[in-house]
């Protein structure tokens, strides 16, 4: 097994910890970026699970730092084109 099977499975036993909802954050061409918990939402996905409990932010109110971690960082390459 790996890491998300190991997820799904505590996942399934306890449930979805609500206070580690997913951090999402709205672009300002306004599409949807997952900024954490990517292992969380593969090991939903794994489960079947639809909808995934998620806390929304736009871009605009996030500080200028975490913009730029989020800019330079490991994910980045996959979306930074849609904020051009």
């Amino acid at each position: 097994m790996n890491y998300i099977d190991d997820l799904a499975k505590l996942i399934s036993k306890k449930g979805f910890d609500i206070k580690q909802a997913i951090p999402v954050v709205r672009l300002p061409n306004g599409r949807l970026i997952i900024s954490g918990g990517h292992h969380r939402v593969a090991a939903m996905k794994k489960l079947g699970e639809k909808t995934i409990p998620s806390v929304l932010r736009n871009w605009s109110s996030l500080s200028k730092g975490v913009q730029q971690r989020l800019l330079n960082g490991p994910n980045s390459k996959a979306w930074i084109k849609y904020l051009k």
